[in-house]
């Protein structure tokens, strides 16, 4: 008897195996230039929302502060959440990010090429820059 593997086709949810999942994407910075230094991030899914983003210290901030923006797509592109790793931070510290454009932080998807990427925009103080951060951004199905 012959089988026919024609009739199935596996299918795939648009976001994930759950739609209720909530989905991590995680970036390791370093503090390396005293100057704006820009990471981009592609996000993997569609139709997501960012609704956390924090932030937590692996090498120890020397003493001068650090701020990291999340931006839509770009460097220079409009600023979703911002947090700031205080000077002197040991090793687990850990920072929060807050909402500056709640709608920038909505409708993303990797099928949209203005909403496909967040930019991270780590601004260093003058001097000698140092210390590390695991970053980790949280995202939601939109529920539309």
């Amino acid at each position: 008897m012959a089988t026919d593997f024609t009739t199935f086709s596996r299918h795939h949810k648009k976001t994930s195996p759950l739609d209720c999942d909530v989905k991590v994407i995680h970036a390791h910075l370093r503090r390396v230039v005293s100057t704006e230094d820009n990471t981009m991030v592609p996000i993997p899914w569609e139709g997501v929302r960012l609704v956390r983003s924090v932030a937590i210290v692996t090498e120890a901030v020397n003493a001068v502060a650090w701020e990291i923006d999340l931006e839509l797509n770009a460097a220079g592109g409009t600023e979703m959440m911002t947090m700031s790793v205080a000077k002197s931070s040991a090793v687990g510290a850990i920072f929060e990010a807050s909402v500056t454009t709640q709608s920038a932080c909505e409708r993303l998807s990797a099928k949209e090429g203005t909403r496909d990427a967040i930019n991270i925009e780590s601004n260093a103080a003058a001097g000698t820059p140092t210390g590390a951060v695991n970053i980790y951004m949280m995202f939601e199905p939109e529920m539309v």
